[in-house]
This record gives structure tokens, C-alpha cells and sequence, in this order.
């Protein structure tokens, strides 16, 4: 595969025309040219969040080559677009997009011409959409921020429209990288599955390739170094026995050894495209067996039971394009040195940068995993549904082979929205939880 990341943009935000690099968003590049105030002393924060109003839009090219243009196909992908945002190339509208958690890949081998290509962002106010829509359709926001309400018509972060422990800053920019790819063929997602059997472990390796005609192989580097190379099925599953496993284990019950997985494509001796990852050895579950009070809640590892001591992970940055990896390690860092094994994303931000789930890997540190609801009542039209669901593949995709992920779990306290809703408008409740519950059991299995 031929990629090519698009870094470099100029944003136009009324007056302003401004270079960014990504990530980069209209609060992140107003601050590094000193446009505003930091948004975080005193009482910047209320004209800080009075930007957000008005739309923004960002401006750059690519160079495309015979190379590229000679490879069966050319895509324009955006890893994390925030959020409402209509993408052009070479002058052409090729996408709305509307979710800030999706990866949206867009076919641009029919527009695409040798040389300078333009792509043209324009990104619509958070603020006033979800205003114009609640005004369309009442939805209760329990958020102590946002006085407007409504946050549940968007997918975007609900911490940015305000919380009780951050400020109003409804964003908009790219937070993950762009990028041309061409290609052949690529792996378009991969799947690790374990079978753990009297101290065995046994791997169950799929891919999903868009040209099956290719030939694959996952190369396997052990913790000590050690790599094997194994043939796989593209149209089904390969199985392959770990010799010696090392498992495994949270922050304080063992150590943490990964192991190295390299999945390539060829066709007649070409690397068509590769992908590297590391996964853990174990076991994972939940007990909920009978105990003195009920049921019991508790996390187990390799057939050991162990208490859950961490916290709950918000964002690290309101303006996420100012955050990094050094900055979550040295958070990780802090949580291992005050012994937690476990940490919970809240479902009021977004789902973390790969970054984030390898350093937890490495740490130790068990994740709970919410899905992106909080405090929220939400419109469960079929437009939505599938703008969700697509959500939850992207994600799921991404991070489901981390060794630390350890359960999902559907939001955070919607319960609460729903039970001021239901004071309001009883009729309408039960349809709002039925719906709920109905995306992720026709979702979840799937994945």
C-alpha cells in the first residue's frame, strides 16, 4: 500500500487564515497563533466557548502520483473528523460526515489527477445544530454545562458542551490523521481469538482482505524474541498453537508479556499491505456467581479472581489535539505507581488513540470499556441506529485485540436521563429504553 498522510492545513475562521498541523482544530490553532486567551484561566472559557457559533473550515492538498493512480484503488481517509463536516475534493462534495468517533474512507479514484489535488473542509457549528435540533425535537441533556440541552442529536464528546468538571468548548477540526492510501488490496481488519485449555493456548487468526486473492501470513514474535512464520486462509480461520505461552496479567499479579503479530498480504511475491500489533495471552472474564448479598461482580484473570482498584479515565484534553502519547504515559505511569490495575473510559468523552489501549497493555491496566452515551436522552431514528452501529464496528475493530480490554459496557448513566424524562413525557420512556437495549443486542454479536 502506497500512503500518504496530509499534515499540513490552513483554517479560515471569520478574519483568520491560519496554518495548522494535524491534529489540529479551530480552538488548538487560534491558541498556537495567540488569537485567544487560554480557555482554561479565570474566566476565559466564556468567550472561548461563544467561537464555537460559527462554522470553521480547513483547506489543504496532496500530490498524487502515477504510482498511485496506477493502483486499483485510491482513498481519502479521515481517522477522526470533529464533527459536522462536508469533505470536497478538487472541488467536489464527496461526504457529509457526522459522527467524530467513524473513520470515514471515501473513493477518490475518479476525481483524483496526477500532481496537486485540493481537499477543502467545511466543519458546522456544533452549537448551533444541536440548538436548531432540539428545538426540532426535545431531548434532555443531564450535563450541568451546556444550558441549551440536546447533546444526545450529536456524536460528538459530550464533556466538550461542558461538565461539572470541564469547560464549554464544542470543537471542530481533524483530532486523528488523514491520509491518501493506494492500493491493490489491503487488510481491512483482522481478528485474534484465543483458546486457552489446560495451560494450551491456541490463536484463531482471521483476516479480512479486500481481494481474497491474495496469499497471507502472520509472522509471531514471541516476548524472548523468537518468530515464527505461519500461512493463512483469507476465506476462513487458521489456527496455530503458541509453544510455551506467557500469559498475561493486570498491574500487581504478574507481568506483562506481549507478543508480536505481523499480518502481510502478497501476490506473487509483492508485499500488498502489513499490519503490526501486539496481543496478551490470557483469560478475561466477569463472575457474577451467587455469593451472601445477590451475585457477585468481579473481574477474573486467568482463573484468578482479583479486586478492581483504579479510576475513571476522562479526557486528558478538552482541545484533544493538544494531547500525546507522552502525556497519557506519564498518567499511566501515575496509576501503576498507586497500585491501580484498571482504569474506566467514561462514555461522556471519546474512545481513546490506539495509545492509549498499547500503554495499558504494557502497564497492566485493565480497561472498561463504555460506550460513547452519557447523561443523555438520544432520538433512536433508523438514521441514527446505523450511524451508531457503523460507530461501534470502527471501534470494536480497532481495539479488540488489546490484552487490557477487559468489558464493555453501554454508557453512563443514561438510567438518570431517563428517569427526569420520564417525569416529563411517561409515554415516550419505555420506547427510548426498548430502542436502547435493541442496538446493542442486534449490534454486539455481529462484531
Amino acid at each position: 500500500m502506497l500512503s500518504q498522510k496530509i499534515i499540513n492545513w490552513m483554517m479560515d475562521y471569520e478574519e483568520y487564515h491560519l496554518p495548522g498541523t494535524v491534529p489540529c482544530s479551530m480552538y488548538s490553532i487560534l491558541l498556537a497563533h495567540g488569537k485567544i486567551e487560554d480557555p482554561y484561566y479565570r474566566m476565559n472559557e466564556k468567550a472561548a466557548t461563544v467561537l464555537s457559533e460559527k462554522d470553521c473550515e480547513m483547506t489543504s492538498f496532496v500530490m498524487i502520483t502515477e504510482e498511485m493512480l496506477a493502483k486499483k484503488q485510491l482513498d481519502l481517509v479521515f481517522y477522526g473528523l470533529d464533527t459536522l463536516c462536508d469533505v470536497y475534493f478538487n472541488g467536489k462534495k464527496l461526504l457529509y460526515a457526522d459522527n467524530m468517533y467513524r473513520t470515514w474512507r471515501i473513493d477518490i479514484k475518479s476525481e483524483a489527477v496526477l500532481g496537486k489535488n485540493t481537499i477543502r473542509l467545511h466543519f458546522y457549528s456544533p452549537s448551533e445544530y444541536i440548538a436548531r435540533k432540539n428545538k426540532e425535537h426535545f431531548l434532555f441533556s443531564a450535563n450541568v454545562g451546556f444550558t441549551l440541552g440536546g447533546i444526545g442529536h450529536i456524536r460528538k464528546a459530550s464533556c466538550m458542551f461542558g461538565w461539572d468538571w470541564g469547560p464549554i468548548l464544542p470543537d471542530m477540526g481533524i483530532y486523528r490523521d488523514v491520509a491518501v492510501e493506494a492500493y491493490d488490496a489491503r487488510i481491512d481488519s483482522f481478528e485474534v481469538r484465543q483458546i486457552h485449555e489446560n495451560g494450551d493456548v491456541t490463536l484463531s487468526l482471521a483476516l479480512d482482505v479486500t481481494d481474497k486473492n491474495v496469499d497471507a501470513k502472520a509472522v509471531i514474535t514471541t516476548p524472548k524474541g523468537e518468530r515464527e512464520e505461519y500461512a493463512l486462509n483469507v476465506r476462513g480461520k487458521t489456527e496455530i498453537e503458541i509453544d510455551e505461552p506467557e500469559l498475561w496479567w493486570p498491574n500487581g499479579l504478574g507481568a506483562q508479556p506481549l507478543y508480536a503479530i505481523d499480518f502481510i498480504i502478497e501476490k506473487n511475491g509483492e508485499v500488498l499491505d502489513s499490519i503490526s500489533k501486539k496481543i496478551g495471552l490470557r483469560t478475561l472474564t466477569v463472575s457474577t456467581a451467587k455469593d451472601e448479598y445477590g451475585e457477585e461482580f468481579c473481574h477474573v484473570v486467568n482463573g484468578v479472581k482479583f479486586f478492581a482498584m483504579g479510576a475513571d479515565y476522562i479526557p486528558e484534553e478538552n482541545i484533544l489535539a493538544r494531547g500525546s502519547r507522552e502525556k497519557t504515559e506519564k498518567l499511566i505511569q501515575t496509576c501503576v505507581k498507586a497500585n491501580f490495575n484498571s482504569l474506566r473510559v467514561w462514555g461522556g468523552g471519546y474512545y481513546p488513540n490506539d495509545s492509549f489501549y498499547e500503554l495499558c497493555d504494557e502497564y497492566g491496566l485493565v480497561v472498561w470499556q463504555d460506550f460513547m452515551f452519557a447523561c443523555m436522552n438520544v432520538l433512536m431514528t433508523d438514521e441514527f441506529t446505523a450511524n451508531v452501529k457503523a460507530e461501534f464496528i470502527d471501534v470494536l475493530k480497532r481495539i479488540r485485540h488489546h490484552a487490557s480490554l477487559g468489558i464493555l459496557c453501554g454508557n453512563n448513566e443514561m438510567e438518570d436521563a431517563l428517569l427526569y424524562w420520564s417525569s416529563c413525557l411517561p409515554s415516550k420512556t419505555q420506547k427510548v429504553v426498548d430502542d436502547y437495549l435493541l442496538l446493542y443486542e442486534n449490534i454486539l454479536p455481529e462484531i
